[in-house]
């Protein structure tokens, strides 16, 4: 079985060889480092992870800007010895302290007024120079090759809050709606002309929206929102791969995601991710919910890695076995390593992952790892 069978078997509630097992979200700034102290060798990045401890290859995406176009040119605007600021292709200006091991956080938007908009609308016009050069010879490729084929790009909700950021997208959610109508729009059109193009060439295995619209204490946003301005968009940008075949349509969120799940299903959605558990995730708990309507990749608490063997042994216990007695879930941590895991503890998990999917021999390939 190809990586392609596995993953949409695994994913699609079918019987693979076995699950599809990956390394989705990388590592926290800093991991890297540390593992090279602790005997990974110094030819291993952490583009070269998976490799180095058998993962399941990656799938491979279309090549396509579905972004902005063109793109802001990244600067930085300020260095010290504590932290760096930069301006983003996204046009965020962003944070980020160099003693921490974080991600940058954004202290600036490209649209703080109404008045920005016009000139990042410009920037969001279909035109086929966004496709790169032989995109649908190497879309082919990749499926031939055997890897799962993908259309990934920022949500409805993710879009303008990259432009506007959370705050101000939920005020102007009320305070200027068709302004935000707007831009939601101008954004579904974009995805929708490139999804036309996708889907009479080639047919992807999977679309996939990130949208990160929720924290510990649940949605960013209620359901009469939601409603209003996400769910008009899913159904119409969806609805074009579905028409072409595509029958797996995920969605990544961090935070609080179990009131989420019914617009979502509503919506079309059917795999779901990261699910974080420290906020308040519970993989087992939503599967029994809601059966094979959804299926799962994550929802393993990446915090216990660094808590010892026992720890980790007790959170794959909870959360495998009865996930993978119907199916429709990929193991998975619940988000980036964090600085605290110790390189042998990570191949622990990844040792033990593989054992408790009966993938017995596949746990030698890390056993390089003390």
């Amino acid at each position: 079985m190809n990586t392609r069978e596995r993953y949409t078997r695994t994913v699609g509630f079918g019987r693979p060889d076995r699950p599809y097992f990956h390394h989705a979200y990388g590592l926290m700034p800093g991991v890297i480092d540390r593992w090279h102290d602790e005997g990974l060798p110094a030819t291993v990045d952490e583009a070269a992870i998976r490799e180095y401890f058998g993962f399941d290859p990656k799938g491979a995406g279309v090549a396509v800007n579905r972004y902005l176009h063109p793109p802001f040119e990244p600067q930085v605007l300020e260095e010290t010895d504590e932290y760096v600021v930069q301006r983003q292709a996204n046009g965020q200006v962003t944070k980020m302290y160099r003693a921490l091991s974080s991600l940058p956080h954004a202290v600036g938007y490209p649209v703080e007024t109404p008045g920005d908009w016009p000139a990042i609308a410009a920037r969001l016009v279909y035109d086929r120079d966004r496709f790169a050069d032989r995109w649908v010879e190497q879309a082919r490729q990749a499926q031939e090759d055997g890897l799962p084929l993908s259309v990934g790009g920022a949500g409805f909700y993710w879009f303008p809050r990259d432009l506007l950021g959370d705050e101000r997208l939920c005020l102007w959610y009320y305070e200027y709606p068709d302004l935000v109508r707007e831009i939601t729009e101008t954004y579904c059109d974009l995805l929708c002309s490139l999804a036309e193009e996708i889907a009479a060439h080639v047919q992807v295995d999977a679309a996939h929206l990130g949208e990160d619209m929720a924290y510990r204490g649940g949605s960013m946003i209620g359901p009469a929102t939601f409603r209003e301005f996400l769910l008009p968009c899913y159904r119409r940008y969806f609805g074009i791969f579905r028409q072409r075949g595509t029958r797996l349509f995920s969605i990544d969120t961090d935070g609080r995601v179990d009131g989420l799940m019914p617009l979502f299903i509503e919506a079309g959605v059917n795999v779901f991710s990261p699910m974080e558990v420290r906020a308040g995730n519970d993989v087992v708990a939503l599967r029994r919910e809601y059966g094979t309507r959804m299926a799962f990749t994550g929802g393993l608490d990446k915090l216990v890695l660094p808590l010892g063997r026992a720890a980790i042994d007790a959170e794959l216990e909870r959360v495998i076995p009865p996930m993978l007695e119907l199916g429709g879930y990929l193991p998975s941590l619940d988000h980036r390593v964090v600085i605290e895991t110790p390189l042998r503890d990570f191949a622990y998990y990844v040792k033990r992952v593989r054992e408790l999917t009966g993938c017995p021999e596949q746990a030698a390939a890390v056993a390089h790892v003390n």
